[in-house]
């Protein structure tokens, strides 16, 4: 549902479902990466990246496909960044 919303540019509505995602499915990765895309495209960056690294943390390791992600294009400039992808490329 949530990606329903964001594809129709209802992106507030998607970072609520995507909230409610991650509180009834607190260990699922692929939960906390969307989150992330969803303050992405909210440009709450800091939301953002404490998301996608939760989702790392979890298990997330689909380094090509973060890195091609259109919803996540405004985080590509910061230094944070990079720091993030490294954390996964450590872990792999």
């Amino acid at each position: 549902m949530g990606e329903l919303y964001t594809q129709r540019g209802l992106i507030e509505l998607g970072l609520a479902v995507d909230l409610k995602l991650v509180k009834l499915r607190p260990y699922d990765d692929e939960s906390w990466y969307n989150l992330g895309c969803s303050y992405a495209l909210a440009n709450d960056t800091a939301a953002a990246l404490t998301s996608l690294q939760k989702a790392i943390e979890l298990g997330y390791d689909s380094l090509d496909w973060m890195e091609a992600d259109e919803d996540l294009h405004s985080l590509h400039k910061l230094p944070e960044w990079k720091t993030l992808l490294h954390s996964i490329k450590k872990s792999s």
